[in-house]
């Protein structure tokens, strides 16, 4: 088994983020030649998604690197509550 990281390993970057809206202002793009009507929604999905990830991300890096175990019970209590 691999020894744990001794730094923090992000393998999915702003970049990352950045090419798949590419993807999807081309998918807009195309919906919006062929009169699909199906652009703006998926754009406004896709935009959602990545907000409501980011935040999720946050909140569990910051659970994961938190020493407080008060802190990791209220937070993870407040999940189940959403």
């Amino acid at each position: 088994m691999d020894p744990l990281p001794t730094t923090a390993v992000s393998d999915l970057t702003w970049s990352h983020v950045g090419i798949v809206l590419a993807f999807v202002a081309f998918n807009t793009a195309i919906s919006q030649t062929l009169h699909l009507h199906v652009g703006t929604p998926f754009l406004i999905a896709t935009i959602r998604c990545t907000v409501q990830l980011a935040v999720a991300a946050s909140v569990l890096q910051y659970l994961f690197t938190t020493k407080n175990t008060l802190a990791v019970a209220g937070i993870t209590g407040t999940s189940f509550l959403a």
